[in-house]
């Protein structure tokens, strides 16, 4: 390979390199912006599908003029669905930045000239150092795990609340 095509690859490197760092900078900008509002919009869907379940389980009509049924479950399915989106698309972007340390390990594993091993090894140091995660406000980072967690302390909370229905009921 000629001079120049080496040195068109180690400045390739390069360049994707500067990219990264700007999209993780841009990624922690973007985090520090929405954290706190990505976790109050969580959080409230979270209480305002407990709170419609939990409001259909037990029969409670709120509003009796045009209250149905479909209504209130069409309303607990779009939650459900702002909630695990949100999520589903952090964990996605999240997982997207982290293939890159693969496939970088991959590309330095081949046979390149010394000026471009050395920008991928700066470029695996940079991936390797930066932990991208989508956070809200710090609490809790946005990853499927969080919807798990979810559906166990909303049950668990369900169950609360029944036990608290159940015993107004037995004092009556």
């Amino acid at each position: 390979m000629d001079a120049y095509s080496l040195n068109l690859k180690c400045n390739t490197v390069s360049n994707l390199r500067t990219a990264h760092i700007f999209l993780c900078d841009s990624l922690v900008y973007l985090n520090s912006i929405y954290d706190y509002s990505l976790m109050f919009s969580l959080v409230c869907l979270f209480i305002t599908t407990l709170l419609d379940i939990y409001y259909e389980f037990f029969g409670i009509v709120v509003n009796e003029e045009g209250h149905t049924q479909i209504r209130t479950y069409l309303w607990i399915i779009q939650y459900i669905v702002r909630f695990i989106s949100v999520i589903q698309m952090c964990d996605i972007t999240s997982g997207e930045a982290k293939k890159a340390r693969s496939l970088i390990a991959n590309i330095c594993n081949r046979h390149l000239d010394v000026n471009t091993k050395e920008e991928l090894m700066l470029f695996t140091n940079h991936i390797s150092s930066r932990n991208i995660e989508f956070s809200a406000g710090g609490f809790f980072n946005l990853n499927t795990h969080l919807i798990t967690s979810a559906i166990a302390a909303g049950t668990t909370y369900l169950v609360i609340l029944v036990q608290f229905n159940s015993a107004s009921d037995n004092k009556d």
